[in-house]
């Protein structure tokens, strides 16, 4: 499964130091749109990837 485009660039922008809450904020509702739960997105932080964790698709 090919995880889209979108979901990555939310991912980077919760990673990024320099992006604003705001920008978080929106980044981090998506990944919850996309499927993935709380404590999902906390270990995709925690581990700087999505690997093994994004299993839903829309």
């Amino acid at each position: 499964m090919v995880t889209p485009r979108y979901v990555m660039k939310a991912l980077d922008t919760l990673l990024d130091e320099h992006s604003t809450m705001s920008s978080k904020s929106i980044a981090r509702q998506i990944l919850k749109n996309s499927g993935l739960s709380e404590d999902d997105i906390k270990m995709c932080v925690k581990k700087r990837t999505l690997s093994h964790t994004y299993i839903f698709e829309a």
